[in-house]
């Protein structure tokens, strides 16, 4: 019977003072995780692609090599946004720290400023929108103190982009909330307390114009993942009777809420921490093998784990038996496939074909329909009363 290996994961979220007793490591730390946690949080913004991340996996990789380990690099092609600019002017006076938020697929390519008269929506909710007029402004939501907020209904009102005023306080997952969930433009900046509230944002009554003069686009990159292998005792199984690899991960990139400026040093303690383990295991007997690997990319639903295991996946016989020759051949046809299932929904009369692949779109249509009705019933129900 063919051996083969079962992975377990294991996911590091241990505090910064488990190797390096008395906070924060100073530069120049005598153990690995000191010298890496130090590297990395002088990069604070990781973002795939960028100088930053190549210059914290070069630290690693000479780490890892330093303790007799072999850095390998996995590469793969991916996206990244970027912003050419982001220039905000409150009563035609510049306001500076707007950021752009993450607007997934869609760039921010408008031919000329969007500008209206600021106006403080407070959460976005229905009520705190009661007697305000939106139309043609530019909304100001407020997420202070963890407040949670609604971007939909500022639009639905009218307003043709908003102003988000944070104080660091907003979670991870109300701003997965907050951030768009659509293939289109939702014109959004980003902006601290302290200039929001130097500029008036937060009593704007409608008195003063906003200008929002912003550029982004997805540029193509290169993500990577870097991994090293430790080997186990050769022919030992554990309680499966069979042999078993371990795998480590840990994410070193930052990605989040506005691309450009994500700080993550709760990644940058995770990373330094797998390192110091691995250099530490190193010197260990080990029955088992152990994988350690550092994960490059977060964007698009963490591609480089995605990547990464999909790589593993391939090397079984079991699922994957066809040679390359095969699967490109197969994947040329799910792209023909693809390509016209697309211009069908391209037709006027799609809707009423008869023939499989045009119910195939039609079917695809009211799913989406049923999703988007659905989205919707929660604000509708509220204007009942």
């Amino acid at each position: 019977m063919k051996r083969r290996a079962h992975l377990s994961l294991l996911f590091l979220f241990l505090p910064l003072a488990a190797f390096a007793a008395g906070g924060a490591p100073a530069s120049g730390g005598g153990s690995p995780y000191a010298r890496l946690y130090a590297e990395f949080t002088s990069h604070p913004n990781r973002l795939v692609g960028s100088d930053d991340l190549r210059q914290c996996f070069a630290a690693l990789s000479n780490e890892l090599a330093s303790a007799g380990l072999e850095p390998r690099r996995q590469t793969y092609a991916s996206l990244v946004q970027k912003t050419g600019r982001c220039e905000l002017s409150v009563g035609g006076e510049p306001v500076p720290g707007a950021r752009l938020l993450d607007n997934g697929i869609a760039s921010w390519c408008f031919p000329e400023p969007l500008s209206g008269p600021a106006v403080y929506a407070g959460d976005g909710s229905l009520e705190a929108l009661e007697g305000l007029d939106l139309q043609g402004a530019i909304a100001v939501l407020d997420v202070r103190h963890g407040r949670a907020a609604t971007l939909p209904e500022v639009f639905q009102h009218g307003a043709r982009a908003a102003v988000i005023v944070g104080d660091g306080s907003l979670s991870q997952w109300d701003a997965a909330d907050l951030l768009p969930r659509s293939s289109a433009l939702v014109p959004c900046v980003y902006l601290d307390e302290e200039p929001a509230r130097a500029a008036g944002l937060l009593e704007a009554d409608g008195a003063k114009t906003v200008a929002i003069d912003a550029f982004s686009r997805l540029v193509d990159t290169v993500g990577e993942n870097l991994w090293v292998v430790l080997p186990g005792e050769e022919g030992w199984t554990g309680n499966l009777d069979t042999g078993e690899v371990l795998l480590l991960s840990a994410t070193l990139d930052t990605y989040g809420f506005t691309p450009d400026y994500a700080p993550d040093c709760r990644k940058a303690a995770n990373a330094a921490l797998l390192a110091d383990v691995l250099c530490r295991l190193s010197a260990m007997p080990r029955k088992r093998t152990v994988v350690g690997v550092f994960f490059g990319s977060s964007y698009a639903g963490v591609e480089g784990a995605r990547h990464f295991y999909h790589a593993i996946a391939l090397t079984d016989r079991t699922l994957y038996t066809a040679d390359l020759g095969v699967r490109r051949e197969r994947l040329l046809a799910e792209r023909d496939d693809v390509a016209h299932l697309l211009e069908l929904a391209g037709r006027d009369d799609v809707l009423d074909s008869s023939d499989p692949d045009s119910r195939t779109v039609a079917q695809a249509f009211k799913k989406h329909l049923a999703a988007s009705v659905n989205r919707l019933r929660h604000p509708l129900g509220a204007l009942r009363t």
